[in-house]
């Protein structure tokens, strides 16, 4: 599944803040996403945050392979701990290696084409 259809759970996901910082160049990718993320604070009110999730996408080449972690047929992000999404942003930023959604959709459908 491409990462930026991942939009679920939609109540906890600000679908026009989800950015893709990377995705493996792997037959079955992964992915590494930044995005805000409601969530509660200390006190238990809801506030949304910038959040880094990561997720297995399967074959992009396969448009029923919805990777996982998944809930009810849906893709879905699994959030990581604050202290380690901000250092795995923070590598994937210094050494460069991020990748675009569209170079990496335009690739997946030159693979199904192939295929």
């Amino acid at each position: 599944m491409r990462p930026q259809d991942v939009l679920s759970p939609r109540n906890r996901i600000r679908a026009d803040t989800l950015k893709v910082l990377l995705t493996s160049k792997d037959k079955w990718s992964w992915s590494v996403a930044e995005m805000e993320w409601l969530d509660w604070d200390d006190d238990g009110r809801e506030e949304w945050n910038k959040r880094i999730g990561i997720r297995w996408d399967g074959n992009l080449a396969d448009p029923n392979d919805k990777g996982h972690p998944r809930s009810h047929g849906s893709g879905t992000w699994f959030m990581l701990p604050d202290p380690i999404g901000k250092l795995v942003k923070a590598a994937i930023l210094l050494t460069g290696r991020t990748t675009s959604t569209a170079e990496q959709a335009e690739s997946a459908e030159q693979k199904a084409e192939a295929a």
